[in-house]
């Protein structure tokens, strides 16, 4: 009995200890999250047997939005037309990318729609040729039409500090296999090898400094931002915030080193291990988190 109460004493200690650790930093949320999903839940994983499936199967488990639902929007804007010269399915997401693109341009909104309510057709409806949005728009209207045309995809925030963050979309390939990241906002997509990457991949080049492997596919038209002028740019300040976690230093910086802030929308995913972490859960408890097209690294 005095040994399980020294244990509990033990435990109670620790926990007081980490929970005094997490509200002294300066994101605490943050801190929370890596401490949850890059320790406690791998333990738990572990304890409770619970093993990640297969990437194919895993993807099956979810449920995502039913391509029924999104008739109108197959329809109106004919997408089987838009991705009929493709001669794979990472191919017709990708046109369907380029399409996404070129539905408006890269504009702040005031009247942004919210993503976890999202209708691409009425959005589109709505869109009078005035103005645009940003990323946390275009890439669930890329999310829906893949799903329109009975694909699987997901919107994915990659978050570099609390207060900057970019959204893209991921697709999956029966093709490759595998997940791909597409960019809607950049009109872009990444490969290593000629193999299209999904965005934790990406983050670990980044990790390891091996970004000069990576290529970048972009097409030109009148409403992509993507500069590849600054693909080759300077990342040293970047670098320097990944390895000292200095995310106020960046907050307060960023400005100052734009080539080096348009990068990190390319390069770095610095809380994506979160979004696969809570994934690879997660599917073991599909009627608890059944949204696919849903989960996010927040």
């Amino acid at each position: 009995m005095r040994t399980l109460l020294y244990a509990l004493a033990v435990v109670v200690v620790v926990l007081v200890a980490l929970a005094v650790s997490v509200a002294r930093t300066q994101y605490p949320r943050l801190r929370a999250q890596h401490l949850v999903f890059r320790f406690l839940m791998p333990i738990g994983q572990r304890v409770l047997g619970l093993q990640p499936a297969a990437a194919s199967e895993r993807v099956r488990r979810f449920a995502f939005e039913d391509p029924a639902a999104l008739r109108t929007l197959r329809e109106t804007y004919e997408l089987e037309a838009v991705a009929a010269a493709a001669s794979t399915d990472f191919e017709r997401w990708v046109l369907l990318m380029h399409w996404a693109r070129d539905r408006f341009p890269h504009l702040p909104s005031a009247n942004a729609p919210d993503a976890q309510a999202f209708d691409g057709a009425a959005l589109l409806g709505r869109h009078d040729g005035e103005g645009g949005y940003l990323c946390g728009t275009i890439a669930p209207l890329l999310v829906q039409a893949v799903t329109a045309l009975g694909g699987r995809a997901r919107r994915v925030e990659l978050r570099f500090t609390p207060g900057d963050s970019h959204v893209v979309t991921e697709v999956w390939s029966d093709h490759l296999g595998k997940w791909a990241v597409l960019d809607p906002d950049y009109d872009a997509y990444f490969t290593v090898g000629g193999v299209p990457q999904h965005a934790l991949e990406l983050h670990r080049h980044w990790a390891a400094g091996q970004i000069d492997p990576v290529q970048i596919h972009w097409r030109e038209s009148p409403n992509n931002i993507y500069r590849p002028d600054l693909e080759g740019g300077p990342r040293a300040f970047l670098q320097m915030i990944y390895q000292t976690r200095d995310w106020p230093r960046w907050d307060r910086e960023r400005n100052q080193h734009k080539g080096e802030r348009f990068a990190r929308c390319l390069d770095a995913a610095f809380e994506l291990r979160v979004l696969y972490r809570f994934q690879n859960l997660a599917e073991a408890w599909t009627r608890l988190v059944p949204h696919g097209d849903q989960i996010r690294a927040r």
